[in-house]
């Protein structure tokens, strides 16, 4: 994960709308519990800026088109089109 969203303040009405799903009440928990790890994860890239007990994480995407994979020849700019 590469980008931290703090969702401290909509916590709450986010569980609500997770508790309509009575057909799977283990949801509750397991939102919970992974909310929670990455509040901690992003307080620990926050360092130190902010406490942040509930987040939810991303991988930004960003778009590639060339020749060849940016891994195969790292640093090779001229076989982008």
């Amino acid at each position: 994960m590469d980008t931290y969203i703090d969702i401290d303040s909509v916590f709450e009405k986010k569980m609500e709308a997770v508790r309509c799903f009575r057909a799977q009440p283990q949801l509750e928990g397991f939102y919970t519990r992974t909310a929670e790890t990455r509040g901690i994860q992003a307080s620990d890239w926050a360092r130190g800026r902010g406490n942040i007990k509930y987040a939810e994480a991303f991988v930004k995407y960003v778009p590639y088109v060339g020749m060849h994979l940016p891994l195969m020849e790292a640093g090779r700019q001229d076989d982008i089109l």
